[in-house]
């Protein structure tokens, strides 16, 4: 797949990931959740081919861990263990602006600013490592159906006495 194609399918599936996995929260902070699952899916799906994880500059078998089953399973874990604390976290924070924003008047002209930008800062930043994922384990499974498909473990034994 090309680079544009796992673009487009990150944001779409971090988008609809955080959007899902926010479906209990108030419309207008799903949203910015959802948001920040977009740009989470950007990277995420860019990410497997940077150069600092597989370069797709080395051609077409650039699969190495970065591009593998094995990671694909990490992934997975990370998403069952990892984003329930995270968004947890950054829901609370984003809760104890709002919650100031809502109980303290005196707080006005830019310190009130700041306040709405924290709060809408932290319901973003809520949605980024679910969205990281969903982009991620999207960029896996299109690259799973292309003809190179993906390695068990992306060991490289070229140069190896197993090679």
């Amino acid at each position: 797949m090309d680079g544009k194609t796992h673009c487009v399918a990150g944001i779409a599936s971090g988008g609809l990931f955080t959007f899902y996995r926010a479906r209990d929260l108030p419309p207008p902070d799903r949203a910015l959740e959802a948001f920040g699952g977009m740009i989470g899916g950007l990277i995420g799906g860019k990410a497997p081919d940077s150069q600092y994880i597989d370069p797709s500059s080395l051609g077409p078998n650039h699969r190495r861990f970065g591009h593998s089953w094995a990671m694909l399973g990490a992934h997975i874990y990370v998403a069952d263990a990892v984003i329930s604390s995270w968004e947890k976290f950054c829901r609370e924070k984003a809760d104890e602006a709002a919650w100031r924003l809502a109980n303290s008047p005196a707080i006005v002209g830019f310190e009130r600013f700041l306040l709405v930008l924290q709060e809408v800062a932290w319901r973003v930043t809520a949605g980024l490592l679910a969205g990281f994922i969903a982009g991620y384990v999207s960029h896996l499974a299109l690259d799973a159906f292309t003809v190179k498909s993906l390695p068990v473990f992306g060991v490289d034994f070229t140069n190896s006495p197993l090679g």
